[in-house]
């Protein structure tokens, strides 16, 4: 073998691991810019208890999501124009506006946010009263956090779309 023909060989080969490198990096930046990897998707954490606040904000640190933690309704509502959400997880019985009522504003104000109701109130109206105020899912405590961040990652698979005030829908 001819040593022109080695150096050939060696730099097709350079090119080659640079162009796969260089695609492995742009395809993680596109994918992150269209949240579908989750290291900068933001979760607002609406729950007044704080031990399980600051268990819930660990456990989603150290599954990679940031967590705006807020302990009472009325203040979410009021900060809700300046929220960086990607999702809400929401007790129903804080103080301010109960969880419920925070999911209905929410609604109300257009946002399609994913809202994932983490309560201790588990009867099936409950829960219906939930889904039926604008809560996409329903998680009753005591939980375990393997189902919690399975429920995150679900709802952040079905994608976001834009509710128009006329009702129409824009994905």
């Amino acid at each position: 073998l001819s040593y022109s023909f080695l150096m050939h060989i060696n730099l097709v080969f350079v090119l080659s691991a640079i162009f796969l490198f260089s695609s492995f990096f742009l395809s993680h930046s596109v994918l992150r810019s269209i949240n579908l990897v989750n290291m900068s998707q933001k979760i607002v954490l609406l729950e007044d208890d704080k031990q399980l606040a600051k268990e819930v904000k660990q456990f989603l640190s150290n599954n990679e999501f940031d967590c705006i933690e807020i302990n009472d309704g009325k203040e979410l509502i009021d900060r809700l124009s300046e929220l960086p959400a990607d999702m809400f997880i929401s007790d129903i019985m804080v103080p301010g506006l109960n969880g419920i009522e925070v999911c209905k504003k929410i609604r109300k104000a257009g946002l399609n946010t994913p809202v994932l109701m983490l309560t201790a109130l588990g009867e099936v109206d409950d829960r219906v009263n939930a889904l039926e105020s604008g809560a996409d899912d329903y998680l009753v405590k005591p939980f375990a956090f393997e189902e919690l961040k399975a429920r995150i990652k679900a709802l952040f698979r079905r994608g976001t779309y834009l509710l128009q005030p006329d009702g129409e829908v824009v994905v």
